[in-house]
């Protein structure tokens, strides 16, 4: 590596690497690129300082990246230990293993290709000390969550509790009993409702529907139509069918189990809000506050009549009732802080897991376990929009011991 490549921005290079991977056949697909290009944007920004990571922050201070100073990131910034940490950063994102090992490899590829390249004498990226925790992690069956039957149960008991005394509460509250902010108690009971409606339906859908986060929730590194949040008009409840933009890239109509059909109509019918919403929109109140302000005063509202309709209720609610545009969607990392915070509201055990509580994504694997073991791998390969061959390799474990029955009950036959 001479001066001139070692001075070079690391970021000047990602679209050469991208296109060389496409012109030379590797990796021919539109979603390569687009996940490739996602994660070494997400590398420059934690390389930049850009991305909060207190893991690797000094003393527990403020993670400022590798670089000195506020210059872009250059090929002389990086090592095998500037690697290292960021797997580290990785594996505390609360992704799957599986998600991790993905992420990581697409940065390592451009390593690799940077060293072809002559940016780099050494690929960092590889080296063992740089992906110790990498390796670290347990991709088997075993080590992957899934959402038992007891706990799946449980934990739909806990957020059905809520909801329903949230709803009664609701019912009960008097209109002209005002607070002491003045708000309307009728209003105040309706946002509670709605807000414990709303994880209801998180759970529901996380337990029942198969989908993947990114299929119905937003993810804040890709603004694309189908990853901002599935939207109140791509529900049909009526039908039970759900419109998705799948990870194949395509649109798609998908099941919407009868089971979760009415708690997500009871969440609807609280909120009203306008079809063109996502399902899950942020209850972050500072943003919604300068939502609702924002939107109210671009529709001609006075500061004055601002005031008092926010008075009045909460400002999720003044956003639904005035038909004002969408908020900000829920992304899949608040969702996995609203699940951490239910279960350990609910004391849902998890012992021996590699998360602390009911991810979201083992919600999805603990459905399709109980659809192999109950119907079919076909069956559930066609419900979670998989293929068969996948599925078997995913719950291998599931066939191997239905296998070991098999035999064991051949050889009581024969043997006896």
């Amino acid at each position: 590596m001479n001066d001139g490549t070692a001075t070079r921005s690391i970021e000047s290079t990602f679209s050469q690497f991208l296109s060389d991977k496409e012109r030379g056949g590797e990796q021919t697909e539109g979603a390569y690129r687009r996940n490739a290009d996602r994660e070494l944007e997400r590398f420059r920004k934690w390389c930049a300082g850009e991305t909060t990571d207190p893991v690797n922050a000094a003393d527990g201070g403020v993670w400022k990246g590798i670089r000195d100073g506020t210059r872009p990131v250059q090929f002389r910034d990086l090592s095998v230990i500037v690697f290292r940490q960021y797997a580290r950063y990785l594996t505390q994102q609360d992704f799957a293993a599986s998600t991790v090992e993905s992420y990581y490899r697409y940065v390592s590829n451009w390593c690799g290709w940077a060293v072809t390249e002559g940016y780099l004498d050494t690929q960092y990226a590889t080296d063992p000390d740089a992906t110790e925790l990498i390796r670290s992690l347990d991709t088997s069956p075993e080590g992957r969550q899934v959402w038992t039957p007891e706990q799946r149960t449980e934990l739909i008991r806990y957020v059905d509790k809520r909801a329903h005394d949230a709803l009664d509460e609701w019912g009960d509250a008097d209109p002209l009993d005002s607070d002491a902010s003045g708000r309307d108690p009728k209003e105040t009971a309706r946002f509670e409702a709605v807000k414990r409606c709303r994880e209801r339906l998180l759970v529901y859908m996380l337990a029942y529907t198969g989908l993947r986060g990114s299929e119905f929730l937003s993810r804040s590194d890709d603004d694309r139509d189908g990853r901002c949040g599935l939207r109140w008009d791509r529900v049909d409840a009526e039908n039970n069918t759900l419109r998705v933009f799948r990870k194949s890239q395509e649109w798609n109509d998908t099941a919407l189990p009868e089971t979760v059909v009415p708690a997500l109509t009871r969440y609807q019918e609280l909120l009203d809000p306008p079809e063109d919403w996502p399902v899950f929109t942020t209850l972050h109140r500072p943003r919604l506050a300068s939502h609702v302000t924002d939107a109210l005063s671009d529709a001609g509202y006075t500061a004055d009549e601002i005031d008092a309709l926010r008075a009045e209720k909460p400002d999720l609610l003044v956003a639904a009732d005035e038909d004002l545009p969408a908020p900000t969607p829920l992304t899949t990392s608040g969702a996995r802080r609203v699940m951490k915070r239910l279960c350990d509201d609910a004391e849902i055990d998890v012992d021996g897991d590699t998360h602390d509580y009911l991810a979201p994504h083992g919600g999805r694997r603990g459905i399709s376990e109980t659809i192999i073991r109950n119907r079919s791998f076909a069956d559930a390969a066609r419900y979670i929009d998989s293929t068969e061959r996948v599925v078997r390799e995913a719950y291998s474990h599931i066939e191997a011991g239905e296998q070991a029955s098999m035999v064991d009950d051949v050889i009581d036959e024969s043997d006896t």
